[in-house]
Protein backbone atom coordinates (compact mmCIF):
# COMPACT_ATOMS: atom_id res chain seq x y z
CA UNK A 1 0.00 0.00 0.00
CA UNK A 2 0.89 3.52 0.15
CA UNK A 3 1.50 6.25 2.49
CA UNK A 4 -0.42 9.74 2.16
CA UNK A 5 0.46 13.18 3.77
CA UNK A 6 -1.73 15.57 3.32
CA UNK A 7 -0.21 19.38 4.18
CA UNK A 8 -0.77 22.57 4.02
CA UNK A 9 1.12 25.79 2.54
CA UNK A 10 1.22 29.36 1.61
CA UNK A 11 4.35 29.25 -0.70
CA UNK A 12 4.43 26.27 -3.19
CA UNK A 13 8.07 26.78 -3.99
CA UNK A 14 8.69 27.08 -0.10
CA UNK A 15 7.39 24.07 0.12
CA UNK A 16 8.75 22.22 -2.58
CA UNK A 17 12.34 23.17 -1.63
CA UNK A 18 11.77 21.88 1.99
CA UNK A 19 10.64 18.58 0.79
CA UNK A 20 13.27 18.34 -1.80
CA UNK A 21 15.85 19.42 1.43
CA UNK A 22 14.37 16.35 3.50
CA UNK A 23 13.46 13.35 1.38
CA UNK A 24 15.26 14.08 -2.07
CA UNK A 25 17.98 11.23 -1.07
CA UNK A 26 15.21 8.80 -0.75
CA UNK A 27 14.76 6.24 -3.26
CA UNK A 28 12.28 7.22 -6.14
CA UNK A 29 12.18 10.62 -4.96
CA UNK A 30 10.29 13.15 -7.32
CA UNK A 31 8.60 15.99 -6.13
CA UNK A 32 6.87 18.73 -8.76
CA UNK A 33 4.31 21.83 -8.78
CA UNK A 34 1.31 20.65 -10.74
CA UNK A 35 0.13 24.02 -10.62
CA UNK A 36 0.17 27.03 -7.83
CA UNK A 37 -2.08 25.29 -5.51
CA UNK A 38 -0.35 21.97 -5.04
CA UNK A 39 2.87 20.54 -4.56
CA UNK A 40 3.31 16.54 -4.34
CA UNK A 41 6.27 14.72 -3.80
CA UNK A 42 6.91 10.94 -3.75
CA UNK A 43 9.63 8.44 -2.88
CA UNK A 44 9.95 4.83 -1.50
CA UNK A 45 10.39 4.13 2.19
CA UNK A 46 10.72 0.73 3.47
CA UNK A 47 8.11 -0.67 1.76
CA UNK A 48 5.81 1.79 1.21
CA UNK A 49 5.45 4.93 -1.29
CA UNK A 50 5.08 7.52 0.09
CA UNK A 51 3.27 10.90 -1.27
CA UNK A 52 3.12 13.97 0.52
CA UNK A 53 0.49 15.97 -0.91
CA UNK A 54 0.77 19.88 -0.32
CA UNK A 55 -1.86 22.36 -1.16
CA UNK A 56 -2.56 25.74 -0.60
CA UNK A 57 -6.20 24.77 0.64
CA UNK A 58 -6.16 23.67 4.93
CA UNK A 59 -5.85 20.18 4.81
CA UNK A 60 -8.96 19.53 6.36
CA UNK A 61 -10.80 20.61 3.63
CA UNK A 62 -8.88 19.19 0.98
CA UNK A 63 -9.85 16.19 -1.24
CA UNK A 64 -7.90 13.73 0.25
CA UNK A 65 -8.97 14.01 3.62
CA UNK A 66 -12.61 14.11 2.76
CA UNK A 67 -12.35 10.86 1.48
CA UNK A 68 -10.61 9.79 4.10
CA UNK A 69 -13.58 10.28 6.12
CA UNK A 70 -15.82 9.08 3.43
CA UNK A 71 -14.12 5.88 3.44
CA UNK A 72 -14.32 5.21 7.25
CA UNK A 73 -17.92 6.03 7.24
CA UNK A 74 -18.52 2.86 4.42
CA UNK A 75 -15.75 0.45 6.30
CA UNK A 76 -17.82 1.35 9.38
CA UNK A 77 -20.89 1.11 8.03
CA UNK A 78 -20.33 -1.94 5.87
CA UNK A 79 -18.35 -4.02 8.06
CA UNK A 80 -15.75 -6.82 7.35
CA UNK A 81 -16.43 -8.50 4.48
CA UNK A 82 -16.44 -4.77 2.39
CA UNK A 83 -13.23 -4.29 4.13
CA UNK A 84 -12.02 -7.47 2.83
CA UNK A 85 -12.81 -6.61 -0.92
CA UNK A 86 -11.23 -3.19 -0.69
CA UNK A 87 -8.12 -5.33 0.41
CA UNK A 88 -8.23 -7.53 -2.39
CA UNK A 89 -9.14 -5.03 -5.20
CA UNK A 90 -6.07 -3.19 -4.01
CA UNK A 91 -4.14 -6.49 -3.39
CA UNK A 92 -5.27 -6.42 -7.10
CA UNK A 93 -4.18 -3.29 -8.35
CA UNK A 94 -6.72 -0.69 -7.87
CA UNK A 95 -5.84 2.46 -6.02
CA UNK A 96 -7.90 3.03 -2.76
CA UNK A 97 -10.82 5.16 -4.41
CA UNK A 98 -11.20 3.41 -7.57
CA UNK A 99 -11.41 -0.05 -5.37
CA UNK A 100 -14.57 1.63 -2.99
CA UNK A 101 -15.79 2.86 -6.55
CA UNK A 102 -15.90 -0.93 -7.97
CA UNK A 103 -17.16 -2.40 -4.84
CA UNK A 104 -20.10 -0.17 -4.22
CA UNK A 105 -20.77 -0.29 -8.29
CA UNK A 106 -20.33 3.70 -8.54
CA UNK A 107 -20.14 5.30 -12.03
CA UNK A 108 -18.29 7.99 -13.49
CA UNK A 109 -14.85 9.74 -11.99
CA UNK A 110 -14.48 7.19 -8.63
CA UNK A 111 -13.20 10.42 -6.81
CA UNK A 112 -16.14 12.50 -7.37
CA UNK A 113 -18.88 9.50 -6.83
CA UNK A 114 -17.07 8.32 -3.89
CA UNK A 115 -17.45 12.15 -1.75
CA UNK A 116 -21.26 12.05 -3.51
CA UNK A 117 -21.83 8.16 -1.96
CA UNK A 118 -24.52 8.06 0.62
CA UNK A 119 -24.49 5.19 2.95
CA UNK A 120 -27.33 2.45 1.88
CA UNK A 121 -28.32 0.87 4.95
CA UNK A 122 -30.07 -2.08 2.59
CA UNK A 123 -26.16 -2.31 0.71
CA UNK A 124 -25.30 -5.91 0.16
CA UNK A 125 -21.70 -6.99 -1.61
Amino acid sequence: SDLDIICSFDDPSEFQQKLEGLFSNQKNFSCYQTNQEEVIGRFDFCDFVCEIYGHRMPSYQQNAYLHMLKENEILKAYGEGFRKRILELKTGGYKTEPAFARALDLKGDPYKALLDYKVDPHFKL
